[in-house]
C-alpha cells in the first residue's frame, strides 16, 4: 500500500520510489582542450634594434673588450710598462714588442694596455662626477624655481661661457697634476651641461598630475624630487653621458700632451703620443699607438651614444 517500513528512530533518508524502468543517467561530454601554447621569448626592443646595427654592435664589443683591458691589463702582456732598457730604444714592431719600444726601451703595447685604465677611468669617473653635481644642480633649479633657479642656471652660464678645455685647464693650474684632479676638473667643465638637461627635463614633469598628487598628499620635497622627478628624467640624462665620455676622453688626452695630467712615467694614452710626437720620423708607431688608442676608444664611445639617442629619444623615434 506505500506504508514505509523505516523505523521512526532511524536517521537514513528514504530512499526515492521511482515507478518504471530505471533511466541510464547521461555521461557529461568531455572535450579535449588544445595544448596551451606559451608566447616565444622575444627579445627587448633596444636589443632586437642593437642587433640590426652593425657599427652599435662592433662598437659594443670594442667597449667590452676595453673594459677587460682596464680590470685585468696583466692578461694582455707581461712587460712592464715603465721598465726602462736603453738598448731597445726606438726598436720597431716585432713578436716581442708588437707595437715596438719608445725612447726609453719601454714596450708601447705596455703602456698602451696600462694606460687603458688611466684613461678610461678618467674619462668615465669625470662624466659620473658631472652627471651627478650637474643633476642635482639641476632638478633643485626646476623644482623650486624662482630666484634660486636663476642663480644656479646664470652660475652654469658663465661656467659654459668658458670652452670646457680651457676651463679644465684652470683647474688643473690651481688644483694640481694627478688623477683625482685631472677629474674633478672635467667633471667641473661638463657639469654646466648636465645641470641645463635636467633642469629642462624637470620644468617638463614638474606639471604633471602625479606630481601635484604627491603634493597634495604631504610629501618631501627631496622625496618628491628622488622618487618621482629622478627616475623619469634620467634617460635623457644616461645619453648625454654615454655621448660625454668620448669628450672627457679627448679633453684627458689633451691635458695629458699638454703635461697637466698624469704625471710620468704613469703611462697615459695623450702621454704617448707627446712623447712620440718627436721622434714621428725615426719612430711612427709611438704616437700612432696612443693616437690610434684614442680614437677608437671615442668611436666607439660615440657610436653607441648615437645609437642610446636615437633608441630612446621619442622625436628621433618617430621618425624613424
Amino acid at each position: 500500500m506505500g506504508i514505509s517500513t523505516r523505523p521512526s528512530g532511524s536517521t537514513e533518508p528514504a530512499r526515492a520510489q521511482t515507478h518504471g524502468p530505471a533511466q541510464p543517467q547521461a555521461q557529461p561530454r568531455v572535450q579535449a582542450q588544445a595544448p596551451v601554447r606559451r608566447p616565444r621569448w622575444k627579445p627587448p626592443r633596444t636589443l632586437r634594434a642593437l642587433l640590426r646595427n652593425p657599427g652599435a654592435l662592433l662598437a659594443l664589443l670594442v667597449m667590452v673588450f676595453l673594459a677587460f683591458v682596464l680590470v685585468s691589463p696583466g692578461s694582455l702582456t707581461s712587460f712592464d710598462p715603465t721598465l726602462m732598457s736603453l738598448p731597445e730604444k726606438y726598436a720597431p714592431p716585432s713578436r716581442i714588442h708588437i707595437f715596438g719600444a719608445d725612447q726609453l726601451g719601454r714596450d708601447v703595447f705596455a703602456r698602451v694596455v696600462y694606460g687603458t685604465r688611466i684613461s678610461l677611468g678618467i674619462g668615465f669617473g669625470s662624466t659620473i662626477l658631472s652627471l651627478i653635481a650637474g643633476s642635482f644642480i639641476g632638478i633643485v633649479a626646476g623644482y623650486y624655481g624662482g630666484w634660486f633657479d636663476k642663480t644656479l642656471m646664470t652660475l652654469m652660464d658663465m661656467l659654459m661661457a668658458f670652452p670646457s678645455i680651457l676651463l679644465a685647464l684652470v683647474m688643473v693650474a690651481s688644483l694640481g697634476t694627478g688623477a683625482i684632479n685631472t677629474i674633478i676638473a672635467l667633471a667641473v667643465a661638463m657639469t654646466p651641461n648636465f645641470a641645463r638637461q635636467a633642469r629642462a627635463s624637470v620644468l617638463s614633469v614638474r606639471e604633471k598630475q602625479y606630481i601635484q598628487a604627491a603634493h597634495s598628499v604631504g610629501l618631501a620635497s627631496w622625496y618628491i624630487m628622488l622618487r618621482h622627478i629622478l627616475p623619469n628624467i634620467l634617460a635623457p640624462l644616461l645619453i648625454t653621458a654615454s655621448l660625454s665620455i668620448g669628450v672627457a676622453i679627448l679633453s684627458e688626452a689633451s691635458l695629458s700632451y699638454l703635461g697637466l695630467g698624469v704625471p710620468p712615467p704613469a703611462p697615459s694614452w695623450g702621454t704617448i703620443v707627446n712623447e712620440g710626437k718627436n721622434a714621428i720620423g725615426l719612430a711612427p708607431w709611438v704616437a700612432t699607438a696612443g693616437g690610434g688608442a684614442v680614437t677608437v676608444a671615442v668611436l666607439a664611445v660615440n657610436l653607441l651614444g648615437d645609437f642610446l639617442r636615437d633608441a630612446y629619444d621619442p622625436r628621433l623615434r618617430g621618425l624613424r
